[in-house]
């Protein structure tokens, strides 16, 4: 479940300051609901995106499909040295994939050697949503 306010999550979990949320065991979520709303609010209007996940436990944080068509994995890492899970390469390996990305806080672009985009949210918002077709009018 993503609460699309992180102020209600943070509340919630009674974090009241920047200092009080990077120590808390939950930054990685709040990190990743970020994320998840900031891609949400400059989507591609054709876009649709979806949490995956395998019944052997593989997971992907989102998957954006143009139609039926699954495009692009998109992992969320707080960490901008992330590690991959094998569950990623496996949900890319079963959804056929092309485009895969995992976002950071603020690491450089760069291509691993599987053709995974490491890249930054500002970023993956300026230089590679737009990719996956024109953007989403909120007007």
């Amino acid at each position: 479940m993503y609460l699309r306010t992180l102020g209600v999550l943070h509340y919630l979990l009674k974090i009241n300051d920047k200092d009080a949320l990077k120590s808390s065991i939950h930054v990685g979520a709040s990190w990743e609901g970020y994320v998840i709303e900031q891609l949400y609010l400059n989507r591609p209007s054709m876009a649709n995106w979806y949490y995956y996940r395998t019944h052997n436990g593989a997971e992907v944080d989102l998957v954006l499909l143009a139609g039926n068509t699954p495009t692009a994995c998109i992992e969320i890492k707080y960490s901008n040295a992330p590690d991959l899970s094998r569950g990623f390469f496996e949900c890319i390996a079963n959804l056929k994939t092309t485009n895969n990305y995992v976002i950071t806080p603020s690491s450089k672009t760069w291509k691993t050697k599987d053709n995974i985009t490491i890249c930054s949210i500002s970023d993956f918002l300026r230089n590679e949503i737009d990719k996956f077709g024109k953007k989403f009018d909120h007007s």
